[in-house]
């Protein structure tokens, strides 16, 4: 699960949706800026990552760019389901002492290069415009936010 929060409030994306909800920003207009690491000296060869849940923070104008491109994204996002049923939870299968950001990365290395209209139809269905429409909300905030 991936917890966004600011000063203002907090909202949560499950595992494959956030990687999901970053691609469709990208088809649609958003570059990525990067996160900044909020602890330099544990982080010191941050790669920008947005998906980790390492505290990492994403800035305020990178925030309000997501939003700009899933406003645009609204405009084609069914509103009426057509994601079928599904199981949108992945099982990431670590060694105890294995890294577990490292197996993170790898399975959405392995999600990237969704078409654009595969990203529509998972998006699809008015809980799904919602819960979008809240996070454009939460990114316009001005404040950025943090993943966790």
């Amino acid at each position: 699960m991936y917890d966004l929060f600011n000063d203002k409030g907090e909202i949560s994306f499950n595992f494959s949706d956030w990687g999901h909800v970053l691609e469709l920003a990208l088809h649609y207009g958003w570059t990525a800026m990067g996160t900044e690491p909020r602890d330099l000296e544990n982080y010191k060869d941050w790669n920008g990552s947005y998906t980790s849940c390492d505290g990492q923070e994403v800035l305020p104008a990178d925030a309000i760019n997501i939003a700009k491109a899933l406003e645009r994204a609204l405009w084609d996002i069914p509103g009426i389901d057509l994601s079928g049923p599904h199981n949108t939870d992945i099982i990431v299968e670590v060694n105890t002492f294995g890294d577990i950001g490292k197996a993170i990365f790898e399975n959405e290395k392995s999600n990237r290069g969704f078409p654009v209209t595969a990203l529509l139809k998972k998006f699809s269905g008015q809980g799904s415009k919602k819960h979008i429409r809240r996070f454009i909300t939460f990114c316009n905030e001005g404040s950025g936010f943090i993943i966790s």
